[in-house]
Order: structure tokens, then C-alpha cells, then sequence
């Protein structure tokens, strides 16, 4: 699994770990696809910081409780931490760069950096391998409070991607003989659908 999938791992275990249950490293292997000794060993060990903070209960081996409270918030905080890194940040850096020093989620840092893009406050200077390089404009250095785009942290396949992992708990956690389980798995199977197939429909 790449660096950019690792905050996924938080919005797995939010889904698996709802209402107090109990989830798995093999769990979290499954809703992020990873099949690989290495990709597998990444997320072990980053389940393992988790621990540490405080986000991830161990309950036995290999399996924990999810404890929000101790996740960092998803709010204007956030914008506010990795404010204050670009304006410390030199020529150069890196989306995963201001996510790791600001403590914000890839997908978080990768939303903010977009906007900022678009507003001026940053621009590209670089790639290096695959990576684009960013450095910051006067904008960021003149203005003293932290640029706030609207709607930054809204995911338009954020119900989707619950179903996803809703569905990897069903499978892992439950008997799909039961009638009451089926039911859930044709429900949450059918919200994945629907939305796909309403986007189909508009492309026609």
C-alpha cells in the first residue's frame, strides 16, 4: 500500500470500529486491499502508532477498539497546523511533506493544497519522480491568518466508501446465513450501486 493510502487506514477502522466493535489486522488488510507481505507489515506498524496515540485499543493481539476521542480533529484546526508548516516550509516540498509535519491527513493536505493552488498561495516548482513539488507564494507570507476554503473537507464518496467498509465488517464479523445479515449486505451493496448507476445515467 502507498504512502497516500495510509489515511485510509483511520477511515477503515472508523467504519470496522463503529459502535464499540471489535476489528482486525486482517480486516484492515481486506478493506485496503492489501495482499502483500510488505503492504500488510505497513499497516501493522501503523496500527501499531495508533496504539500508542491512544486511536487504536488493543483488545488481543492483532485486534482493537477504535477510540475517536483521541483522533485529531478533521476541522478548521487542522487548516490552521499545516498554515503554519507551509509558512515554515522551504522550496520543494511535498504533499506527503506538509501531511507529516502538520499531522494532517494525505487526503486532507492533498484538498488544501489544491485550493491554495487555485487561490494563488502556492505553485508548483518541480517533480521529482512522480511527485509534484510545491513552494509558497508572497500571499502566504502576507497574510497572517490561515487561508479557509469552504467545503475543504467534504468527501462526495463519503457514504460510499462507509458501505465499503460496512461491508468488510458484515463479511469478517457476521454469519451471512442469517436472513437479518443478508439484508444488510443487499442494503449497503444497493447504496453503492445506486449512486454509480445515477452517474452512468448522467454520463449518458
Amino acid at each position: 500500500m502507498s504512502e497516500r493510502k495510509m489515511p485510509l487506514l483511520r477511515e477503515a477502522a472508523q467504519v470496522l470500529g463503529k459502535d464499540g466493535r471489535i476489528f482486525s489486522n486482517k480486516m484492515l488488510y481486506l478493506a485496503l486491499h492489501a495482499s502483500g507481505k510488505n503492504e500488510q507489515d505497513r499497516i501493522r506498524r501503523r496500527a501499531n502508532k495508533l496504539v500508542e496515540t491512544g486511536e487504536f485499543v488493543r483488545v488481543s493481539r492483532g485486534q482493537y477498539s477504535y477510540n475517536a476521542r483521541a483522533a485529531p480533529a478533521e476541522n478548521a484546526a487542522v487548516v490552521t497546523r499545516m498554515w503554519r508548516t507551509l509558512k515554515t516550509s522551504k522550496p520543494g516540498f511535498t504533499v506527503q511533506e506538509l501531511a507529516r509535519v502538520s499531522g494532517a491527513g494525505y487526503s486532507y493536505a492533498l484538498k488544501y493544497l489544491r485550493a491554495l493552488e487555485e487561490g494563488g498561495y502556492v505553485r508548483r516548482c518541480g517533480q521529482q519522480k512522480q511527485t509534484a513539488l510545491y513552494q509558497i507564494t508572497n500571499k502566504v507570507r502576507e497574510q497572517h491568518h490561515a487561508f479557509q476554503p469552504p467545503s475543504l473537507f467534504i468527501d462526495p464518496f463519503q457514504k460510499e466508501k462507509a458501505c465499503l467498509h460496512e461491508l468488510v465488517g458484515l463479511f469478517m464479523q457476521h454469519d451471512l446465513h442469517q436472513p437479518r445479515i443478508k439484508e444488510q449486505v443487499a442494503e449497503q451493496c444497493k447504496t453503492i450501486l445506486n449512486r454509480f448507476e445515477e452517474q452512468n445515467a448522467d454520463v449518458c
